[in-house]
């Protein structure tokens, strides 16, 4: 993840549970992708309403942390699954802790680039030293998503290669998380 200009929370700031204490982390470990990296064309007002939108995804995630209840947010939609993948990150480097998820992403592998913004999520939370959880899936909007690509006129915003290449999308996400998960 990218942190700068835009970046959502104010690394320098920022400050994390960390087995029940507080800890400063490293600048830029708190940021959300900056809108820049991720949708580039949006308008002032609507990285604003992004900024806002992580903000508010940090305190859901907050108040699940309090209540002693896991978060899964959910990003079902190609065309929202870039933005979807980065408040839940957002909010997982905010909140998860050393030893425990809170906030759980969603990595929609049947989608193009889903992989990519997996290794990267995980990659994250592991510099940031929190827990990071995720639910994999390996295409239940496939058809859906194809079809309505086509009857928009754009581009397939499926992993190209098919139902192989996103069984393998998925046994390889899956082969890469495993070892966090059996060392506990």
């Amino acid at each position: 993840t990218a942190a700068g200009a835009g970046a959502v929370g104010g690394a320098d700031d920022a400050r994390r549970r960390t087995g029940g204490a507080s800890r400063r982390l490293p600048p830029g470990a708190a940021a959300a992708p900056t809108v820049g990296d991720l949708l580039p064309l949006l308008s002032a007002d609507d990285a604003d309403a992004y900024a806002a939108a992580a903000r508010r995804v940090v305190r859901v995630g907050d108040a699940a942390a309090a209540a002693g209840v896991a978060l899964l947010v959910d990003a079902e939609m190609a065309s929202t699954a870039a933005a979807v993948d980065a408040l839940a990150l957002s909010a997982a480097l905010a909140v998860n802790g050393a030893t425990a998820a809170t906030v759980h992403g969603t990595a929609q592998l049947y989608l193009d680039g889903a992989r990519g913004r997996l290794t990267a999520a995980a990659t994250a939370a592991a510099d940031a030293g929190v827990v990071f959880g995720v639910k994999l899936v390996r295409g239940a909007y496939a058809r859906s998503e194809a079809a309505a690509a086509a009857a928009a006129g754009g581009p397939s915003p499926l992993l190209p290669g098919g139902a192989p290449a996103v069984a393998a999308a998925y046994d390889g996400a899956a082969a890469a998380l495993l070892p966090a998960v059996a060392a506990g």
